[in-house]
């Protein structure tokens, strides 16, 4: 594959990639711009200043909401160095400055003004979404740069940037010398990235971006995606497909990614419908493992009864993207909430004629999957098509795939990221410690087994002590999960056991103590005194609780309970 021009998206604060990826297949942009290279980095995960001890998805510091133009933010200036070296290594990579355009949405918007715009070398173009400009903004010295077009998108009702904000900045880069900066408003939108917003942005491409140019402009070999497509076909009222038409047009796209097409089974004896489909699912996951495709080059698909199985694949995160074809909520439909920064990438389609399975199911697995949290949710609605797999409709998964399968922008993901998304090493060596990956999956019990201390990643030490633990075949994983997670907090409940009885103890409302060395202690003996509203204080201020939660008596009731427990 070949391309002659690069887009370089920055998400927004705490959000991810996953964000951009679904208005690009949304928009369908790849099919508008065939020859334009997407790259998607991810920020780091850090904390801020305005929301301390919480560790989310940020390019650099905040320090208040709603921002305020022209202030300084801590980490800045390190996001913008990582910005400038992925410039660099585009340019070197044989990318044209001139054919490079930058942009972002929120914090991502920021950045790709101070990065862009104090980059050596002139660029396309910036588009700023909801973005506003920082401290230390440097000025157009160089003629070129006074043609720098500059794109500003904004919400009227903006409220944690305000539209004041976007109009101050602007007239703070045109006094700074840049002379293309243009300013669209948005009615009713709020701080948020829309497909409304791209239809601008995609006109600002194709200016700045044209594919044909009176000069011969170079072209630069990007790796093909690869990967694999395991599509479960519903064939009880539409009829089977013609997998030589899906092979030979996905191959005519993507030569490098493989299709394993699999009829939905009939309901099994004793089992429940949703249950039967993941069994299914599981099956041919594992077979296209066994094929040499990890999990995160695996996207799981289907129509009718198998857009429902794809749905299903939410318990599998790991996965590169699920596409639901005129599919249903299932019995067994995992009503999980989404990771934050870690959404997964789905892509619904539905013909609006749609006899069998209303449309308005579409809207249902729509809104469905909104309530949990996830993000990166595409829906197309294909008019004058009833319940049939078209042609169309496979154009449609395939342009997803070339999205999802994009290898150079799952390398770009941070290492919170690769951590959070560390099952697929896991189930890679479930030989090795004999497991059955069917349990590890459905209830994700062993990447929580060995990420003792909850931080995202496992590390030797953690892996070490995990294989020690469930050594052996793992056939009540679910079980083992359950004690791993008690056992964490019997540890919890003695800690605030002992926190408790400290706060009794300074409110002299208990005499007595742990004693004796940590092998020989016993839960406390209680003596009253006759303050107890001292030691509803002291346990309302050290645990933050309102006085009428700290129920003495109910405390007096089950101490015996909450001490053993340790």
């Amino acid at each position: 594959m070949e391309a002659s021009a690069l887009v370089i998206w920055l998400h927004g604060l705490q959000s991810c990639a996953c964000h951009i990826q679904q208005l690009l297949i949304a928009t369908r942009i790849r099919y508008h711009f065939p020859w334009v290279k997407w790259l998607l980095p991810e920020s780091e995960i850090g904390e801020l200043t305005m929301l301390p001890q919480k560790r989310l998805k940020r390019w650099f510091d905040l320090h208040r909401q709603p921002i305020i133009d022209g202030e300084e933010h801590a980490g800045m200036q390190e996001a913008i160095d990582r910005i400038h070296s992925l410039l660099q290594a585009a340019v070197d990579r044989g990318f044209p400055p001139e054919r490079i355009v930058l942009c972002g949405f929120s914090q991502g918007g920021a950045l790709a003004l101070q990065a862009g715009l104090s980059f050596p070398h002139t660029l396309a173009g910036i588009c700023s979404v909801a973005g506003w400009l920082s401290s230390g903004m440097p000025a157009a010295e160089a003629a070129e740069r006074w043609e720098m077009p500059i794109l500003m998108c904004h919400g009227f009702d903006d409220s944690m940037v305000p539209i004041e904000v976007a109009r101050s900045s602007c007239k703070a880069l045109a006094a700074l010398g840049y002379k293309k900066v243009n300013l669209i408003t948005f009615k009713g939108l709020r701080h948020q990235l829309s497909t409304l917003q791209f239809e601008d942005i995609m006109d600002f491409y194709r200016q700045l971006l044209p594919q044909r140019l009176e000069e011969p402009c170079p072209v630069v070999s990007i790796p093909r995606p690869t990967g694999c497509i395991v599509w479960m076909h519903d064939a009880s009222i539409a009829g089977d497909v013609d997998e030589h038409i899906l092979v030979g047009r996905l191959h005519q796209c993507l030569p490098d990614v493989q299709l394993i097409l699999q009829r939905v089974p009939p309901c099994r004896e004793g089992k429940s419908f949703g249950r039967t489909l993941l069994d299914e699912i599981t099956e041919q996951l594992r077979k296209a493992s066994a094929g040499g495709w990890p999990l995160s080059s695996v996207i799981l698909g289907g129509f009718g009864a198998g857009g429902t199985a794809a749905l299903l694949g939410l318990l599998f995160p790991q996965l590169a993207g699920l596409v639901s074809c005129s599919g249903f909520l299932a019995d067994c439909f995992p009503e999980q909430q989404a990771e934050s920064g870690s959404d997964q990438l789905i892509l619904l389609t539905h013909g609006v004629e749609d006899k069998i399975v209303p449309i308005a199911s579409a809207r249902q697995q729509r809104e469905a999957l909104g309530s949990y949290g996830y993000r990166g949710v595409s829906f197309s609605a294909f008019q004058d098509l009833g319940h049939h797999f078209s042609v169309e409709v496979w154009d449609n998964v395939i342009e997803f795939a070339e999205i999802a399968l994009d290898r150079e922008n799952q390398i770009l993901q941070d290492p919170y990221t690769d951590g959070r998304r560390g099952l697929p090493f896991l189930i890679e060596i479930d030989q090795r410690l004999g497991l059955r990956v069917h349990d590890i999956i459905l209830c994700k019990g062993l990447f929580l087994l060995l990420d003792i201390d909850d931080q995202g990643f496992i590390d030797v030490e953690e892996f070490i002590a995990g294989c020690c633990r469930i050594h052996g075949p793992a056939k009540a994983i679910d079980l083992t999960t359950l004690m791993c997670q008690v056992r964490k907090l019997h540890m919890e409940l003695r800690d605030h056991a002992q926190w408790v009885v400290e706060c009794l103890s300074t409110a002299g409302f208990v005499n007595s103590m742990y004693g004796g060395s940590p092998k020989n202690r016993r839960a406390p003996s209680f003596g009253l005194t006759a303050h107890p509203e001292n030691a509803m204080e002291a346990i309302s201020h050290h645990f933050a609780l309102p006085l009428c939660l700290c129920n003495l008596n109910l405390l007096a009731e089950q101490r015996e309970h909450l001490f053993f427990l340790g």
